[in-house]
């Protein structure tokens, strides 16, 4: 038995998930429990048929069977066991096999000898089989059928969570346009372009173009966010492109926006080699300005953040730290949901939107990268981002864009 199927698992080993390799595996499963209940009957033989307790080994077969076929197959499959498991105490009745007995040599002739206890032996042996059959086959169908709800179930929720999506979308898409109008003619009149204006006026227009700021930034983020949820990976712009310069040129940006607060950026990618990785250029850059900006955002006045990089055969890692006011332990699992702030961001920055970090891991998803956050209250947090580095592009189709950022 145990190199029988030794044998059949490595036949099964080279099959695929192809519907015509699962006939086969199918094929492969029918002759492996064949040939396990030849074996089995053999040894109930040798044990004495009827004074053993091997006949109970048919039972995994059956269930088996049960599982991977539908119910007519597995009823055939039963029967076969039956005759299998019946056979050694028929030759030995039809005196085609001597009378094997391991214990008492009086007991089973008299046995094999009543014909009333044989029929009562065989017809136990197949009710006892086809009782379990029927019990396990009514388990495993409510339980498929079961599986088959909670599939169609996740498929509607799906259905619905896309549907919610891209009318989520199509709503910020049609509010991006009024409220860039709005903003516009704030700044035009903040700015004096429309007439001057008195200096409570004025207040109050340079309030109203702030708000606007901030709801277009909450609309980006939410438009940013839809369409990451409603991509896939195969349908995502991917090309080979420069990790590094991608990160260079965001750190540059993020630099100038925590000078205000004097704020260092500690840029150690400064004469790193290229990187490359499969990626969407614009999706990187949205992954790296969010992570960039956060560290500034929530980092103290006077801190500094750190960027580096290490590698790995064949990864990547890009760290981004901050000096900041960190992140309470209890909250790092739900820093990825969307619209979720601890009380201690919300102290700091009233005004976030909630919505960076959840971008960030949707990019990270769809890049099959890796990301790791560590933090200490009151003294940073650390996100390290790693990618799968790929093989250097040929020069001709390099796309140099970024490379004024390696200066």
């Amino acid at each position: 038995m145990a190199a029988a199927n030794y044998v059949f698992s490595r036949l099964v080993m080279r099959f695929t998930s192809e519907e015509n390799h699962r006939q086969a595996i199918r094929r492969t499963l029918i002759a492996q429990v064949l040939a396990d209940f030849f074996a089995l009957s053999v040894i109930t033989y040798a044990l004495g048929s009827i004074e053993t307790p091997v006949l109970i080994l048919f039972m995994p077969h059956v269930i088996l069977v049960t599982i991977f076929f539908n119910r007519v197959r597995s009823f055939l499959m039963t029967l076969v066991g039956v005759a299998f498991a019946s056979t050694p105490m028929i030759l030995e009745v039809l005196g085609v096999l001597p009378v094997q007995s391991l214990y008492d040599e009086s007991w089973k002739p008299a046995v094999i000898g009543s014909p009333v206890l044989t029929l009562a032996y065989l017809g136990g042996i197949s009710a006892f089989y086809l009782v379990s059959w029927y019990l396990i086959s009514e388990i495993s169908t409510s339980l498929q059928r079961r599986e088959h709800q909670l599939e169609d179930a996740y498929e509607q929720l799906m259905l619905l969570d896309k549907e919610k999506t891209l009318a989520t979308l199509r709503a910020t898409h049609e509010l991006k346009a009024p409220f860039a109008a709005i903003k516009s003619y704030g700044y035009v009149m903040r700015d004096g372009y429309a007439g001057e204006l008195p200096d409570k006026a004025r207040v109050i227009v340079g309030r109203i173009s702030e708000r606007c700021d901030l709801l277009m930034a909450k609309i980006t983020n939410i438009i940013q966010l839809s369409s990451l949820k409603t991509v896939t990976q195969q349908a995502a712009d991917l090309q080979t492109l420069d990790l590094i310069g991608v990160v260079l040129k965001e750190a540059a940006e993020a630099r100038v926006v925590g000078e205000p607060r004097d704020i260092r950026m500690n840029n150690h990618l400064a004469g790193e080699p290229p990187a490359y990785v499969r990626a969407s250029r614009e999706q990187m850059h949205m992954l790296f300005s969010n992570l960039l900006h956060n560290a500034v955002i929530y980092s103290k006045s006077g801190g500094a953040v750190d960027v580096s990089a290490r590698r790995k055969p064949g990864t990547i890692s890009i760290r981004v730290s901050d000096q900041g006011i960190g992140i309470p332990k209890e909250n790092i699992p739900k820093i990825f949901d969307a619209y979720f702030r601890s009380n201690n961001a919300v102290e700091h920055n009233p005004n976030g939107t909630g919505l960076g970090l959840p971008i960030v891991k949707e990019v990270v998803r769809l890049h099959n990268a890796v990301l790791h956050v560590s933090s200490e209250m009151g003294r940073g947090t650390c996100f390290t981002v790693t990618f799968n580095l790929v093989d250097q592009p040929n020069p001709e189709d390099e796309d140099h864009g970024e490379n004024i950022y390696h200066r």
